[in-house]
């Protein structure tokens, strides 16, 4: 049962970084002109990738405590079950700290992985190209 959630786990996780890489390049997209901007005052491209790469972080990290929140004062405690013509599963949904510190490591891993290839598309253009837009 371990090994399928976590089968489950990690497709729902490549699923995951394929959309958020996609919303995450339209993201960016929008902000070049931003990180030419701070490219031509003389930032190295590795200051500019890793003050976005925070910034996205922060927001994947703020979002996820909001929904540990939410999941906590909502979920947590709850039975749940299923049954059919002879078998029968019911389990208890608990969210301690420890589910809490895996899923926000797991979260920010996808969010790493997703802006990865986004960020660089970004920053590879051209200085003069980017400023013109």
């Amino acid at each position: 049962a371990r090994n399928a959630a976590l089968g489950v786990s990690l497709l729902l996780g490549a699923g995951a970084i394929l959309a958020i890489s996609t919303t995450l390049g339209m993201v960016l997209e929008r902000r070049r002109r931003e990180m030419a901007t701070l490219r031509a005052l003389g930032f190295s491209d590795i200051a500019v990738g890793s003050a976005l790469l925070l910034d996205l972080l922060a927001v994947g990290a703020l979002a996820s405590l909001v929904t540990f929140g939410i999941v906590h004062v909502f979920l947590d405690g709850t039975s749940f079950g299923t049954s059919s013509v002879n078998q029968a599963v019911y389990a208890r949904f608990v969210v301690d700290a420890e589910v809490m510190a895996a899923v926000l490591g797991y979260a920010l891993l996808v969010g790493l992985a997703s802006a990865a290839t986004p960020l660089r598309k970004v920053m590879s253009g051209r200085l003069v190209d980017a400023l013109r837009e």
